[in-house]
């Protein structure tokens, strides 16, 4: 089986289900990677971060033989030698230019020829819904077509917490006003693959993995 060394701009860092966080993003030639098997432990063992939004991970992987097969899971290896390093962070300048070199122009070309993941630039955000624990975003990608999904992102939730303690009574409407005045990027993906269920789009379950806004100048 061929060892891959994968230098991964980290995009996408979702909530943990079950001490399992999912981890996505792309690699030096522009292709998504979604290394898998990736346990809250291994995102920061003490001081130590192993993967972080923006940062740039060297990681070792192969291909992932699991029950489902999407085009970008990768198994990781955590071998002594071969442990994940994040190496440096992408400057300011760097993310404005890597997010615009690698933008989907809408969410069906994300998800063309069976890819799970993207990178989107809403149109408009039109409302964020707040429930218990899960927040979900309708919006318009950029042919005014109009998706309502939830969101994964666990730096989202972070931010989020801030404005609940800062503005209890209307937190989610001020963070919305936020997002209203940034340049507001939108990594999106799919659950597994449900070739027979009639419900799933695009053949799984979509939602926002990553929320990136960014100061406009």
């Amino acid at each position: 089986m061929m060892t891959e060394i994968v230098n991964l701009h980290v995009l996408a860092i979702a909530r943990p289900t079950k001490s399992v966080v999912c981890v996505a993003g792309i690699n030096d030639n522009g292709e998504w990677i979604r290394p898998q098997r990736i346990f809250e432990d291994d995102i920061k063992q003490g001081t130590k971060i192993n993967f972080d939004i923006f940062g740039i991970t060297k990681i070792y992987v192969e291909p992932w033989k699991g029950k489902t097969i999407r085009p970008e899971d990768r198994y990781l290896i955590k071998a002594v030698g071969k442990t994940p390093e994040l190496t440096r962070y992408m400057s300011e300048s760097e993310i404005h230019k890597f997010l615009e070199s690698h933008l989907d122009s809408s969410v069906e070309s994300a998800f063309n020829n069976g890819r799970t993941l993207g990178l989107i630039k809403p149109r408009n955000i039109i409302r964020l819904y707040s429930d218990i624990n899960k927040i979900r975003i309708t919006f318009q990608d950029s042919l005014g077509n109009q998706f309502t999904w939830p969101v994964r992102d666990e730096s989202f939730y972070k931010k989020l917490s801030t404005y609940e303690e800062k503005y209890p009574a209307n937190f989610v409407e001020e963070y919305y006003k936020c997002m209203q005045k940034s340049i507001t990027y939108f990594a999106i993906g799919l659950t597994q693959i449900y070739e027979n269920n009639i419900n799933a789009e695009y053949g799984g379950w979509p939602m926002i993995v990553g929320i990136h806004c960014l100061k406009r100048k």
